[in-house]
């Protein structure tokens, strides 16, 4: 029977972390998800006993406001039945309550007289209301009866359980971002660093200690296997020294050789570090940079759904006050612009100073940006607010990208990016809807305080878990060459390159920016939409993106249709926003929104593996890192014109036609690119597809 080998082992440490991680994340997670239904099921049952008397409360309190003013009139010698624009009187103060559906004033009981009636709205008997003597004098003058509006309690009851639903699936993400710092950055970190030093004494390395933040007991483990590390090292040095001194002590050269042959294999089989000189062996902790990633991204996006409708609400310029809708998108340009600025030119500092003394360093401007929105009250301050904003943002995206790819090998590129991605995306699930909800409890301003509290956050706890003293792995720092300044423009000399950056990348660059982040709280909040309910629709886009792209890639990675896939998805996107034009309302930009989403899942990773592709195929030195370096600056360029081509249209057309025209811009570029790069990609796709 074979004996383990040491390969096998690490397979099997790497299985058992597995089946670790998924075991607690399970656990905790299903512990957690049946705690919150049970408080989320007796809050809604709350809120439903409580709902129908409140606003009866509220009709109370209307009801008695109208009797002061009947008794008001009362008073100066004004018979009821004699008073004039009472009606009119009534309609203004149903315009004012949605939750009232109709108010009448009618002859008391007791009134011999001639009845008198004054309507607003229409009364349904069996809608739930109140009603109320007006009395003077002792003597009922009056009645008020008021009839609640029950579409009005209805759509009550859905925000409020949507609110709750949606609050749950955040909860759970945000939860699982936790549990995973912990269980990452805690335990299976440390404890490879452990299983590293270990197999290196297996082999005769004792050169490196063990430095990683575990939890109580690891860390104990830590301590005295520094200890052990240091006395092995002690001795070593002892025994070398001794071995010196005997060498010196010889006359004969038979003995004199015969101790240089044995030291001599002694430090080829072992490898020695000087006790006060050990290099720490840094734990893989790239998934620890997850949490505070995922609470900075979460702390700019809490404002994507609300933002085009608080800027509309800001002091205006003289120059902007007749084109809202064109301001509105202003502030989301000039933030895509910085940004696409600071990401092409900052590179080259993150290897110079360090990724987490960048990240800190971004978190200046960015927390600036954030306490600047929350006190602007000024457009053109809440912009350079945005531009400040962006400037933090740009420097910790790079910072966070360039750490991961520092400290990535070939074998686990892929895997260590997507934890960087991964984080992005969750948090644009997480970050418009409770946004919304923020907004609508706590205010638009207030809500750019809590992301500057998020952001400060995220900074303490990168700073306690990145070690940026500690070097990255030797054969990234091997392969690391300097990053160009500028892009290879080049490039851009290639059909297909240039194709596919113009036609495809770009024009959904323009849809993100110009239709997620700017049309769709501009459409929404003209249907008198909360700012609740317009985050969890611009959340769907997210949803869409984490869940479909994933298995998109894989699909288009295993079958060789990029290009089939990066036309598709625009195809898809283009249709989902021009379905606009034949149907609208609330639950078609759902549709528009989950669209888009789905076309751009298919197509964004199948972009990337595009550009790669199309670079090794042609006559060109470019390498692909440069392609990519080039691909994202003009793809970047989508970001900023979108809003601005969105707030134009919106202006001139309305926001549902923007929609529309953009949407079919993206189709056709996504035919354009078909046709550019043959139609033989979809004819052969098809054929494939209908042979199995």
């Amino acid at each position: 029977m074979s004996k383990p080998t040491l390969s096998s082992k690490t397979t099997d440490l790497a299985r058992y972390k597995s089946q670790l991680l998924i075991w607690l994340l399970v656990g905790s997670l299903g512990l957690l998800c049946l705690t919150l239904a049970t408080f989320s099921y007796r809050a809604l049952t709350t809120f439903e006993a409580r709902l129908v008397p409140e606003f009866q409360n509220k009709a109370e309190l209307v009801a008695s406001n109208i009797s002061r003013d009947i008794e008001r009139a009362v008073s100066v010698g004004i018979e009821p039945r004699k008073l004039v624009g009472v009606e009119e009187y009534l309609s203004n103060i149903l315009a004012e309550n949605s939750d009232i559906a109709a108010i009448r004033i009618i002859s008391p009981a007791e009134d011999v007289q001639p009845n008198f009636t004054y309507n607003a709205g229409q009364f349904d008997s069996d809608a739930p209301g109140v009603s109320q003597d007006i009395r003077f004098k002792g003597a009922t003058v009056a009645r008020i009866e008021i009839a609640l509006n029950p579409d009005h309690i209805s759509r009550q009851r859905e925000e409020v359980t949507y609110e709750v639903l949606t609050t749950l699936l955040i909860t759970m993400l945000v939860t699982y971002e936790l549990l995973a710092f912990l269980i990452y950055g805690r335990l299976l970190n440390p404890l490879q660093s452990v299983v590293s030093v270990l197999k290196d004494g297996a082999i005769g390395r004792f050169s490196h200690s063990v430095h990683a933040s575990a939890t109580a007991e690891l860390t104990r483990v830590e301590s005295i296997l520094n200890k052990v590390l240091y006395l092995i090292a002690v001795r070593a040095r002892l025994f070398f020294d001794d071995s010196s001194e005997l060498r010196a002590a010889q006359i004969a050269p038979e003995k004199t050789k015969r101790i240089d042959q044995a030291i001599q294999t002694i430090r080829t089989k072992f490898e020695f570090a000087n006790p006060f000189e050990f290099r720490e062996r840094e734990a893989s902790n790239i998934r620890s940079l997850r949490l505070p990633l995922f609470l900075f991204m979460f702390a700019e996006e809490l404002s994507r759904a609300f933002l085009p409708v608080y800027v509309k609400k800001l002091g205006l310029p003289v120059s902007l006050q007749d084109v809202p809708d064109f301001a509105a998108g202003l502030p989301i340009m000039a933030f895509m612009a910085v940004l696409a600025a600071v990401s092409l030119l900052t590179a080259p500092i993150a290897d110079r100073i360090g990724s987490r003394k960048m990240f800190l360093i971004g978190l200046i401007p960015a927390v600036a940006g954030y306490v600047g929105s929350y006190i602007s009250t000024d457009f053109t301050l809440f912009v350079t607010s945005r531009m400040l904003s962006a400037l933090g943002y740009g420097f910790i995206f790079v910072a966070c990208q360039s750490y991961v790819a520092a400290r990535s090998e070939p074998e686990n590129r892929a895997t260590n990016m997507a934890i960087f991605v991964g984080a992005i995306l969750v948090a644009g699930i997480c970050g418009p809807a409770i946004g919304g909800i923020l907004a609508d409890r706590i205010g638009y301003a207030s809500t750019f305080l809590v992301s500057a509290g998020l952001a400060l956050t995220s900074g303490f706890l990168l700073g306690s878990t990145l070690d940026n003293h500690i070097a990255p792995p030797k054969a990234s720092r091997t392969r690391r060459r300097r990053i160009p300044a500028l892009p290879n423009f080049s490039l851009l000399g290639n059909m297909r390159f240039t194709a596919l950056t113009v036609l495809c990348a770009i024009p959904s660059k323009i849809m993100l920016t110009g239709v997620i982040f700017l049309l769709v709280p501009i459409y929404l909040s003209g249907l008198d939409t909360g700012d609740s309910a317009i985050g969890r629709v611009v959340m769907m886009y997210g949803i869409a993106v984490v869940v479909l792209m994933p298995q998109a890639s894989q699909i288009a990675d295993r079958r060789h249709q990029h290009a089939f896939f990066v036309i598709l998805g625009g195809v898809l996107a283009g249709l989902g926003a021009i379905s606009l034009s034949v149907w609208d309302g609330v639950w078609a930009i759902v549709g528009v929104v989950g669209l888009i989403g789905l076309g751009q899942a298919l197509s964004i990773s199948p972009q990337l593996a595009l550009v790669q592709n199309i670079i090794l195929n042609s006559q060109t030195e470019t390498t692909p890192a440069e392609g990519l370096s080039l691909f994202r600056f003009v793809e970047r360029l989508g970001n900023v014109v979108g809003p601005l081509i969105a707030g134009s249209l919106a202006t001139i057309y309305g926001a549902q036609t923007a929609v529309v025209v953009i949407g079919a811009i993206g189709l056709l570029g996504a035919v354009g690119f078909w046709i550019i790069a043959g139609p033989t990609v979809l004819r052969n796709t098809l054929a494939e597809m209908g042979g199995k």
